[in-house]
């Protein structure tokens, strides 16, 4: 399949979940369209594992905000490397799991289409 036909395979099935009530940054968050714009065949974040989705979601989050407290220290407080890798790792976490429950959850109550890859 090339990756013209994935990415439209994959903007109609965001159409049929839309149709059902879904979120279209649930089914397909721009990140992803941009992925699959560049010739990527990632998975939509509704057709992922649990495990997948806390990695896919709380890694991002946990280095985003590692990077926010280490260049704005005014607005988290003075703290060591090891205290912003803690709290960092710890915030991604729970961001992850709580985004994978959620869409795990809409996946969960939906008729997903077939995922042909």
């Amino acid at each position: 399949m090339s990756e013209l036909d994935y990415r439209k395979r994959m903007l109609a099935i965001a159409d049929v979940l839309e149709a059902q009530g879904v979120s279209r940054y649930k089914i397909a968050p721009p990140l992803y369209r941009l992925v699959w714009r560049l010739g990527v065949n990632a998975k939509p974040p509704i057709y992922q594992s649990f495990g997948m989705l806390v990695l896919s979601n709380g890694v991002p989050f946990a280095v985003t905000m590692a990077i926010l407290r280490i260049l704005f220290p005014p607005l988290f407080g003075p703290s060591s490397i090891r205290k912003t890798i803690f709290v960092a790792g710890l915030a991604g976490l729970i961001y992850g799991l709580g985004m994978a429950y959620s869409i795990g959850r809409q996946s969960k109550r939906v008729q997903l289409p077939p995922l042909i890859v």
